[in-house]
C-alpha cells in the first residue's frame, strides 16, 4: 500500500518537477549568455579609448604600484625569493622600481590630437648670456604641447637633447641630461666642454602617449617577434626528415601558451642557468632533434590608433637657435680628466664629448690607439666577447686595425659565430660569439648559442683574460622581470669569476640608440640598460657608455654605428684593458723547429668509422706500425699540414692524449701554440696555423682527475664539450677516458661513458659529417692505484658502449703492449708517431 501511494504521489508531482527543471535550465542559459556578452565587450573595447583603459591613473601613482607593470607572471613573493637568492635586497629592488618608474597620462586619451606634438612643443635656454666659459653649465627648459597647441599637464614624454657644433669647432657634440618635472615641462643640463660655438638640439623620441602603447605591447604580446626551431633527423630509406616550428621563451605567458592543446611543446631547460626555451612539438621528430634556431618574423599588432600615436617619432622640436659662445676659462675651471681608469667607476652625465670626431672621456683618462699601440695593448691577452651584433662590430674592427690578427674560418654562420682571430707572434686570441636565445638571427646551429653566465662560469680568468659582454636589444619585446633575472644570473657569474680570479678584466658595453618602433624602440633599450647598470653598480667592472656616444653624434642614428663612433668606442675599450701608458719593447722570440722525415706505407682497405678492431690490430716492422684494420699511411710535415688544413680539432682526455697535441705542434712548424696562461698539465691548450686555417685544441677531462693544482673552471666533462659542439665536415673530435677512474666502481665509469655516448649520438644526428675518434687505454701501470687490469676493464666498457656508433677507435692498447720499449703510461715518440699516423689516416682516409 505504501509503495502504491508513493507511486501515485510521484505521478501527480511529475509535471511540476518538469517545469522546475526547465526553469532552472533557462536561468542557467541566460546567465551564460550574459556572462559571454560581458566578456566579449571587455575583449572588444573601442580602440579610441585604449589609453583610457591602461593609463587612467593619477600622475602621483607610486612606483610600488607600477611594480605590477614591470613584473612578469611570477607572483611578487616568488620574484622576491628569486632576487634574494642572488643577493639583491628588497631595498635594492625597490630602488630599481624607482629608477624604472615612467610617468604617464593622468586622464583618458581619446584622440591622437591630445598627444604631444613635436611641431608645437618648444624649448628655451634659461638665463641666456652673451658668452660662457668652458666648463660652465647651460640649462634648457622644454615645454610639451599637444596637437591642439595646448600645454601638457603631465610628464612621460621621451626627449633626447644634445649640444653641438658643426663649424667652429667642427664635429663637436655632447649629451644633455633630461629630467621630467612631471607637469609637462622638462629640464636639460649641458656641460660646455669646448671653446668655440655651440647650439642646442632637442628631439621628441616618443610622446607620453606613445610610451604607453609601448608599455602595453611589452606586457601583452611579446609574440610580435617570433622565432623558429628547425628539427632534423634520419628518415626511412636513408632520407633525412626536416620540420620547422615556432619557438619562444617558456616563461612568457604571451608565447606558445596560447596553443590550447595538450602536450603541445618541447621544452629545453638549461641545467646550469635554469633558463627555459620552448618549441612546438614537431609531428614526426623527437624533441632532441632540434638543430637550428632563427628569427621568424615581425608581427604588427598595433591598431590604427596606436600606430598614429607612434608615428611622429624622433622629431626635432622648435626652440631658440641662438649660437652659444664658449670662451677659454680665466679661472681654475678645467675639464681635463687625469683619473686613472679602473673598474667600478660610476658613469657621469655627460660621460664625455666629441671634438673633431674624437671622444674625450669625462669618466677617466682615455687615449687614442694606433695599430702599434693596439697590438702592444692586446699582447699576451685572451679577449672573450659575447653579445649581439653591435659587439661583433668591435671584433670586426679590431681585426681590421691589427694586421697581424688573423681571423680563423670556423665554418660557422658569421652573424652568430663563434668567431676567433689570433696573432701567434704576440700571443693574442680574440673571440666573439652571439649570446643565447632569445636571439633574432639567421638560421644558426643551436649548439653555438651559449648563455653568457655559462661562458663566464667556464672561464678561468686572471690578469691576461678580458671578458666583454652586452645584452639587451633582443629582449625588448619581453617583460622587464624576465630580462632582470637573466642579468642577475650574469651578475652572479661575474661575482664568482672575480672571486676566483680578481685580476680578470670584465667590461660591459651598454646599449646603442637607433630603433624607434614597437619592436625595438630606444625607450625599451633605455629601460633594459637601466636594469643592466643597476645590477652592476656595486660590482668591480668597467662600463662603456655607448648610449651617450651614439645618441649625441652628428651621424644619423643607426643601431650599427659607423666607423667614427666605433673607433672611439674601441679606444675606450683599450684604455680600460691597458690603463697605463705602454712602453714599446722590441724583443726577439725564438722557436725551435723539429723536422721529422717519415716514409709512406702501403695502402690497403679504406678507413671508415664503425670498423671493429681485430686482434691483432696491426704489427711493428722496423718501428713502423702496419694496421690490419684499414689502410693507414705515414705522414710527414707537408702531408700532415695538408691533412689538417681547414680543420678544427678538439681533443679532451688525459695526459696520454695531450702527448698527441704536443707532437702535432712539433711536427707542423706553422702550428703555433698560444700561451693561455694556464696549467699546461690540464690546459686548455690551443695551437693555430692561420695560413692553413688549422686550430688544434686539448684540455683535460673533468673530475676525477689526478693533477697538479688547477682551476676548477678548466675541468670540463666530455659530454658537455660535445653538446656545445656544432660539428660538421671540418670538425674532428678526439677523446679518451679511463686511467683516472681506475680506483672507482665500474658502474660509476659506465654511467660516465654512457653520457658521452648519448652526446656523441646527438652530435652525429645533427652533424653526421663530424669525425669522432676514440683513443683507447695505454698499458703501463701495475700497482693497486692504476693497474693495467683496471685499465683493461675500463677499456672493455668503452669499446662496448661505442660498438654500434659510427666512430673511429684507435687501439693503442696493443700498440703499447707489444713494443720492445719498456712499458710507460706515457710512451716514447716512436710509438706516439705511429699513433699520430693512424689518427691522421682516420681524419684523411686514403
Amino acid at each position: 500500500m505504501k509503495l502504491t501511494a508513493r507511486k501515485q504521489y510521484i505521478n501527480r508531482e511529475r509535471p511540476c518537477l518538469k517545469m522546475m527543471f526547465t526553469g532552472i535550465c533557462l536561468v542557467l542559459i541566460c546567465f551564460l549568455i550574459v556572462w559571454s556578452y560581458i566578456g566579449s565587450k571587455e575583449n572588444k573595447q573601442d580602440p579610441n579609448i585604449f589609453l583610457s583603459m591602461y593609463n587612467s591613473r593619477d600622475i602621483s601613482t607610486s612606483p610600488a604600484e607600477v611594480l605590477l607593470e614591470i613584473s612578469s607572471e611570477d607572483s611578487e613573493s616568488s620574484s622576491s625569493s628569486f632576487y634574494s637568492e642572488f643577493g639583491i635586497s628588497s631595498e635594492s629592488y625597490s630602488s630599481l622600481q624607482q629608477t624604472l618608474y615612467w610617468a604617464g597620462p593622468d586622464r583618458s586619451i581619446t584622440n591622437v590630437s591630445m598627444s604631444t606634438s613635436p611641431a608645437h612643443s618648444t624649448f628655451i635656454i634659461q638665463n641666456l648670456k652673451d658668452s660662457y666659459q668652458i666648463g660652465e653649465e647651460l640649462f634648457v627648459t622644454i615645454h610639451a604641447r599637444d596637437f591642439n597647441n595646448k600645454s601638457k599637464r603631465y610628464g612621460g614624454d621621451f626627449f633626447q637633447a644634445k649640444l653641438f657644433s658643426s663649424k667652429s669647432p667642427k664635429k663637436a657634440s655632447v649629451f644633455g641630461k633630461v629630467v621630467d618635472l612631471l607637469d609637462g615641462s622638462y629640464s636639460v643640463r649641458f656641460l660646455l666642454p669646448w671653446v668655440g660655438l655651440a647650439q642646442v638640439a632637442v628631439r621628441l623620441i616618443h610622446s607620453s602617449e606613445a610610451v604607453q602603447v609601448l608599455k602595453h605591447h611589452r606586457a601583452t604580446d611579446s609574440d610580435r617577434v617570433s622565432f623558429l626551431g628547425y628539427f632534423e633527423g634520419p628518415g626511412p630509406n636513408g632520407t633525412r626528415l626536416k620540420e620547422t616550428v615556432l619557438c619562444t621563451v617558456k616563461s612568457d605567458k604571451n608565447g606558445l601558451e596560447k596553443i590550447k592543446i595538450g602536450d603541445c611543446c618541447c621544452e629545453y631547460k638549461d641545467s646550469r642557468t635554469g633558463e627555459e626555451w620552448r618549441c612546438q612539438r614537431p609531428k614526426s621528430l623527437p624533441c632532441s632533434a632540434r638543430v637550428y634556431h632563427s628569427f621568424g618574423e615581425y608581427i604588427n599588432h598595433l591598431t590604427a590608433k596606436e600606430a598614429m600615436f607612434l608615428n611622429p617619432s624622433n622629431k626635432g622640436i622648435n626652440g631658440l637657435k641662438n649660437i652659444i659662445k664658449i670662451l677659454p676659462s680665466n679661472g681654475s675651471t678645467t675639464i681635463d680628466v687625469t683619473q686613472k681608469c679602473r673598474p667600478g667607476l660610476h658613469t657621469p652625465v655627460p660621460a664625455g664629448f666629441y671634438l673633431n670626431d674624437v671622444w674625450t672621456s669625462l669618466l677617466c683618462s682615455t687615449r687614442r690607439f694606433n695599430t702599434q699601440t693596439t697590438t702592444q695593448c692586446l699582447k699576451d691577452k685572451h679577449i672573450f666577447m659575447i653579445g649581439d651584433s653591435t659587439l661583433r662590430q668591435w671584433f670586426e674592427l679590431l681585426v681590421k686595425v691589427v694586421p697581424t690578427l688573423k681571423q680563423m674560418n670556423l665554418h660557422v654562420i658569421h652573424q652568430t659565430g663563434p668567431l676567433i682571430a689570433v696573432d701567434v707572434e704576440n700571443n693574442i686570441d680574440l673571440h666573439w660569439r652571439a649570446h643565447g636565445v632569445p636571439l633574432r638571427s639567421r638560421k644558426t646551429e643551436v649548439t653555438n648559442l651559449h648563455y653568457i653566465s655559462n661562458e663566464i662560469d667556464d672561464l678561468t680568468g686572471g690578469p691576461h683574460t678580458v671578458f666583454v659582454f652586452n645584452v639587451g636589444i633582443h629582449f625588448t619585446t619581453f617583460p622587464l622581470d624576465y630580462f632582470t633575472k637573466r642579468v642577475l644570473r650574469i651578475r652572479k657569474a661575474v661575482l664568482d669569476l672575480l672571486q676566483r680570479a680578481p685580476a680578470t678584466t670584465v667590461i660591459i658595453k651598454t646599449a646603442n640608440t637607433g630603433f624607434k618602433d614597437v619592436f625595438s624602440s630606444d625607450w625599451y633599450s633605455l629601460q633594459l640598460d637601466t636594469i643592466l647598470r643597476w645590477a652592476f653598480q656595486d660590482v668591480g667592472v668597467y662600463i662603456i657608455d655607448v648610449w651617450q656616444m651614439t645618441a649625441c653624434h652628428y651621424n644619423k642614428e643607426n643601431i650599427h654605428p659607423g666607423g667614427v663612433i666605433l673607433k672611439n668606442e674601441i679606444d675606450i675599450l683599450l684604455s680600460f684593458i691597458c690603463p697605463l701608458i705602454i712602453r714599446l719593447i722590441n724583443s726577439a722570440n725564438t722557436r725551435c723547429t723539429v723536422t721529422i722525415t717519415l716514409h709512406p706505407a702501403d695502402v690497403t682497405q679504406k678507413c671508415h668509422p664503425g670498423l671493429h678492431t681485430p686482434v691483432p690490430a696491426g704489427f711493428y716492422l722496423n718501428d713502423v706500425w702496419t694496421s690490419l684494420l684499414c689502410s693507414t699511411r705515414r705522414f710527414n710535415t707537408q702531408t700532415t699540414t695538408q691533412c689538417l688544413k681547414d680543420k678544427h680539432i678538439f681533443m679532451i682526455g688525459d695526459s696520454t692524449l695531450r702527448q698527441w697535441f704536443e707532437l702535432l705542434v712539433k711536427v707542423v712548424p706553422t702550428l703555433k701554440q698560444m700561451n693561455l696562461h694556464v696549467i699546461h698539465q690540464t690546459g686548455p691548450l690551443i695551437a693555430v696555423d692561420v695560413e692553413n686555417n688549422i686550430d688544434l685544441h686539448w684540455r683535460s677531462h673533468g673530475v676525477p682527475l689526478r693533477s697538479h693544482k688547477t682551476e676548477v673552471t678548466n675541468l670540463h666533462y666530455i659530454s658537455n664539450e660535445i653538446d656545445d659542439l656544432t660539428g660538421g665536415p671540418h670538425t674532428v673530435f678526439v677523446f679518451h677516458l679511463g686511467m683516472h677512474f681506475a680506483t672507482f666502481p665500474l658502474d660509476y665509469f659506465t654511467k660516465r661513458v654512457l653520457r658521452i655516448r648519448k652526446a656523441v649520438l646527438d652530435l652525429l644526428q645533427r652533424a653526421p659529417a663530424t669525425t669522432v675518434i676514440i683513443k683507447t687505454a695505454n698499458t703501463g701501470f701495475k700497482d693497486v692505484f692504476g693497474s693495467d687490469w683496471y685499465a683493461l676493464q675500463l677499456d672493455t666498457i668503452l669499446r662496448w658502449a661505442f660498438q654500434d656508433v659510427g666512430v673511429y677507435i684507435i687501439d693503442v692498447w696493443q700498440m703499447t703492449a707489444c713494443h720492445y720499449n719498456k712499458e710507460n703510461i706515457h710512451p716514447r715518440k716512436v710509438i706516439l708517431k705511429n699513433e699520430i699516423d693512424i689518427l691522421l689516416s682516420f681524419i684523411c682516409p686514403a
